[in-house]
């Protein structure tokens, strides 16, 4: 549970971060057979003392979350995605997904249960591609979601990135 009220600090925080329409992850999710693309500002931030890049895109009530916890500052390649319930941070290399956003009725709020990040670091900025199937915090419902975050500026955090007890600091040089 830790790590996932961890993870509602870093949407809250990095939800202000996002610098404009260059910046645009283009998201599309499939709910019950309904699609759903949305473009929504984007931002990156490595949280070095605990070793994690998290890539936020929102607006408004709408966001989808990735944290990434590599084996080391490589932060290139592929991680399976994995429920962060699991402590995702203790497994590396992993990431985590979430995906919220508001029905006309309730907060619908979704978390990654497997796919694939796919990250690439080009002179200082990130990219990543997201494909994930995630379930819903209570009940059966699921999503399938499919996604690129634009080459974003690698921010390095700072007080929104909290260090896991169990984890081991990982400095990006």
């Amino acid at each position: 549970m830790k790590a996932l009220a961890r993870w509602g600090v870093v949407v809250a925080v990095a939800f202000g971060a996002c610098d404009g329409p260059d910046q645009d992850a283009e998201l599309t999710w499939i709910r019950r057979g309904d699609t759903a693309s949305v473009r929504l500002p984007a931002s990156a931030v490595w949280c070095a003392g605990p070793g994690w890049l998290e890539l936020f895109a929102g607006r408004n009530d709408t966001g989808v979350a990735l944290a990434v916890f590599p084996v080391d500052s490589t932060l290139e390649g592929r991680f399976p995605i994995v429920p962060v319930r699991d402590r995702a941070d203790s497994l590396r290399p992993v990431a985590g997904l979430a995906v919220r956003w508001f029905s006309d009725t309730e907060l619908l709020a979704f978390e990654g249960h497997d796919g694939t990040v796919d990250l690439e670091l080009v002179e200082g900025r990130i990219g990543a591609r997201v494909t994930g199937h995630l379930r819903i915090l209570a009940g059966d419902d699921t999503l399938d979601l499919t996604g690129v975050f634009p080459e974003l500026p690698l921010v390095r955090g700072g007080a929104q990135c909290p260090v896991p007890e169990d984890s081991t600091a990982i400095v990006l040089d």
